[in-house]
């Protein structure tokens, strides 16, 4: 009679527990290596949480962020987070999708003698520089080329009809290099 009584009382007990809900939401749903993921976490009738990220790294935060390593690969990558109420639990997972980080290579001369001057990078026609500064332009100024371009290395070319130049840059992520083309 003692266990059944004491299994009632258990039955009633974990009855009482609310089915946890689990949802959230993404401050973006596009990233690049190097960005953080913040999360809004919206679940309800949860005691605790385990977020598991794409680089296999977990959290028991309710409200965690998560840096994006640079080793993972371009793509769709998924969160899951599982909210918990004693024994009950629900789980709800939500994708964003990682794209190339990219940084900048600027070309700019400060020589009007010099005309208009054809850029090419990597074998490709990347634009005219159709003016000069007195100093160095910020990236993206008008008169000179400027070209997104993923991290690593980069070859060019660039002529004016009498003179040539060319060489290799290094772009590194969410920076902009400039070159200055001089006679």
């Amino acid at each position: 009679l003692v266990h059944t009584i004491l299994l009632v009382i258990g039955l009633v007990f974990s009855n009482c527990v609310k089915q946890p809900v689990a949802d959230f939401s993404m401050d973006d749903s596009e990233y690049s290596p190097g960005d953080y993921i913040y999360f809004t976490n919206s679940s309800s009738d949860a005691k605790s949480y385990k977020w598991t990220f794409p680089d296999g790294t977990t959290s028991t935060s309710s409200n965690p962020s998560f840096y994006i390593p640079s080793y993972l690969p371009t793509g769709t990558h998924t969160i899951k987070l599982e909210a918990i109420n004693g024994s009950k639990n629900d789980t709800r997972e939500k994708t964003f999708s990682l794209i190339p980080s990219t940084g900048q290579l600027m070309f700019w001369t400060s020589y009007s003698s010099l005309g208009n001057i054809t850029v090419n990078i990597d074998g490709n026609y990347a634009g005219t520089i159709s003016g000069w500064y007195s100093s160095s332009p910020s990236c993206g100024a008008t008169y000179g080329v400027t070209k997104d371009l993923s991290p690593g290395s980069h070859s060019f070319s660039a002529t004016n009809g009498s003179k040539t130049w060319s060489g290799n840059y290094t772009v590194a992520s969410g920076s902009c290099l400039k070159v200055q083309l001089m006679p």
